[in-house]
């Protein structure tokens, strides 16, 4: 339906012209919230990748270190 039908259906006048107005702002803010949702989620995704790398990183320097003190405490 194209905007003026909906407002005749609804009887006109500037309440009429309105509902259907902030109808149409209501779907575009739905659709900007939807995408802005889905590159939220990305960003996230990125950031628990790069989480998870930094602790893999964290976990494999406190071996390093740890083999150090090993060997130094034999020495």
């Amino acid at each position: 339906m194209n905007p003026e039908s909906i407002i005749e259906e609804m009887g006109g006048g500037l309440p009429a012209v309105v509902i259907v107005g902030m109808g149409f702002v209501a779907i575009a803010l739905w659709r900007e919230i939807r995408r802005l949702n889905g590159v939220r989620m990305e960003d996230m995704k990125d950031a628990n990748r790069a989480h998870s790398d930094l602790t893999k990183e964290v976990a494999r320097t406190l071996d390093d270190l740890a083999e150090n003190i090993r060997q130094a405490r034999r020495e």
